[in-house]
């Protein structure tokens, strides 16, 4: 885990050892799982996926993060 950036407005996830881990608008599925690890479940329709880790889904569109919801 990098250093996390003090961009406004950032998503953030409580890594599972306890560290910081930041989701950010625009990253590719690649940057997620590589961040996140591989998701709960995910589930595609189109062009858009979600992926359902435990405490949060992450939305893509076009393969890239648009939006996070606790």
């Amino acid at each position: 885990a990098g250093p996390a950036s003090a961009a406004s407005g950032p998503a953030s996830a409580a890594a599972p050892s306890g560290g910081k881990k930041e989701i950010r608008p625009g990253m590719s599925a690649n940057e997620v799982r590589t961040l996140l690890g591989k998701p709960k479940e995910e589930v595609v329709f189109g062009a858009k996926s979600i992926w359902t880790y435990p405490a949060f889904t992450v939305v893509f569109e076009g393969a890239k993060v648009v939006e996070v919801k606790f």
